[in-house]
Formats: structure tokens, sequence, C-alpha cells
């Protein structure tokens, strides 16, 4: 059986910005909805693409993809914006963090990760739409739930934050019964030959 991994595409954050939409979080809790699954303070990162379930053996070449745009694109600054709810206040399923800055920046070194990754059969997100997931809803929650959980959300005083993009990560996504775990597998620097 071939072995796999689960992968995704993204942008990590420093501290003081996980510190922010850690506050940001926070604020969801009194709220005490028992469906509201909210992220670790230390999984928050901005997805640039997902790719899923992945043979082992074709990372090295994800890498490759991944090494060519980022050495072509150059730093940029990005900051946090209004929070948001897909895909209605009357039936959220994800919370999250808008994304404001130099969203142009941004969006290009999104396509061309895309184009690079298209070449080994990865579909592409058409609808990229920049956000960071701070909560989910599970499947059970009534509309109630859903409804609190996004008044809650939308009348948070935002927690400002902003930063330099200065990389692009490979994370590996494990599973577990306590949620998620991320692992960086490899960092890439924008403009800059490094990687690993």
């Amino acid at each position: 059986m071939t072995e796999t991994v689960r992968l995704f595409i993204a942008i990590e954050l420093p501290d003081p910005v996980r510190a922010s939409l850690n506050g940001t979080i926070a604020s969801l809790r009194p709220a005490r909805i028992d469906s509201l699954r909210t992220v670790k303070p230390e999984n928050l990162h901005l997805t640039l693409q997902f790719l899923g379930t992945t043979a082992a053996d074709r990372v090295d070449a994800v890498k490759w993809a991944l090494a060519v745009p980022s050495t072509a694109a150059q730093p940029f600054e990005l900051r946090l914006a209004e929070p948001g709810v897909f895909p209605t206040e009357h039936r959220a399923r994800v919370l999250w963090a808008g994304l404001d800055g130099d969203l142009h920046g941004l969006n290009e070194l999104q396509r061309a990760i895309g184009t690079s990754l298209a070449e080994l059969g990865f579909e592409g997100d058409a609808s990229f739409s920049p956000h960071i997931t701070l909560a989910r809803l599970r499947d059970r929650a009534s509309r109630d739930d859903r409804m609190k959980a996004s008044r809650t959300l939308l009348h948070t005083p935002r927690h400002d934050a902003s930063f330099t993009v200065t990389s692009v990560s490979l994370m590996r996504s494990t599973l577990r019964r306590t949620g998620a775990e991320y692992d960086r597998l490899a960092r890439f620097p924008l403009g800059s030959d490094a990687s690993g």
C-alpha cells in the first residue's frame, strides 16, 4: 500500500499576529456554543492551496513546484481586517478573519503556485478568498447556534496586526482525535533561491 500524506500550502503567521487572532477567538468563548470548534493558536495560518491526500513519493516534486514561484515573488505586507463567516450568518460553518494590505501580491503568489502545481496534476482553487479560519461549527449545530456565533464574531472588536509575508510553507496535516496537527515539511523564502 502506497504511503500518503495530507498536504497544504500555507503562509505561516508570526506570533504577534497569532496572539491578536487568539484574542478574537477568546471573545467567542463566553457565548458557550457547544458545537463551535475553535482553532488552536499554533494552528492559525493562511491557506494558499489545499492539496489533500498525496502519495509520499510526490513530496519532492511538490517542493520543486513551490520553489519556482516562491523565488519569483517578493515579500509583501498584509494586515488583519474585518472578520466574517462562510457561507452566511444564518448558515455559518466557518468563522474567519479577513485580510487587507497587498492583496494583489498575495493573489499573484497564490495564482503562480496554483499554475506550478497544476503541472503536477493538482487542481487549483479558482475561487481563492484570502482569510484565516478561526473556528468551525459542527454539522449538528442549530440555526440559533450559527446565528449566535456569527453575531458574536461580527460584534467583537477587531485586533489589529500587520505582518510581512517573507515565505511560503509546505505543510503536513495529521488528523488525530484531538484535532488536526500541522507540521512544516519545507519553507520557501520569497525572492530567494534557498528552500528547505
